[in-house]
């Protein structure tokens, strides 16, 4: 997988539930990916190229991304006009807290898929904060209370920038 499928998909999982994401994630695929040449029936994650080029009207109708189809093509123009390099940011030498105002600048991202990507891009110094996180706190620590972010971040508090391996 490259950073734009990670960015894709992670914007796929924001406020909905996973099998809205993956059935958004197989639209995606099934409509826009390029078949496996030895098995028609398996395709490919599509391309930048392949996302910029869909016809808006038919990319809401067909893979219904909802708010996110703005997101996920505008990325994907970006990318193909070169005025956003994703692989490049992917290699560059910068901190966590560069890397996460470059993932922010991205339309969709925010601090949940800004954390997600920092992990999957090895920084672990934040978590994301969201449905999964909170089931397992709140399990784990607050059986009889709904804790609140800043509860949930302080029990990982003292894993400094390795929190989201020990979560």
């Amino acid at each position: 997988p490259t950073l734009w499928e990670d960015v894709v998909k992670t914007i796929a999982t924001t406020n909905v539930t996973w099998s809205n994401t993956r059935s958004m994630i197989e639209r995606l695929v099934a409509h826009l990916g390029d078949p496996f040449p030895l098995n028609p029936a398996l395709r490919a994650f599509p391309t930048p190229a392949q996302v910029a080029a869909a016809d808006p009207e038919r990319f809401a109708a067909e893979i219904r991304m909802g708010y996110r189809n703005a997101y996920v093509q505008g990325l994907a123009q970006e990318i193909v006009s070169g005025t956003r390099d994703l692989e490049a940011l992917q290699r560059a030498n910068l901190s966590a807290a560069e890397l996460k105002k470059e993932l922010k600048s991205i339309k969709g991202v925010g601090d949940y898929a800004a954390h997600t990507l920092l992990m999957l891009m090895g920084h672990y110094g934040e978590l994301a904060i969201d449905s999964e996180l909170r089931s397992f706190v709140t399990a784990r620590y607050f059986p009889d209370a709904t804790p609140t972010p800043q509860e949930m971040a302080t029990i990982y508090a003292a894993w400094a920038e390795w929190k989201y391996l020990a979560y």
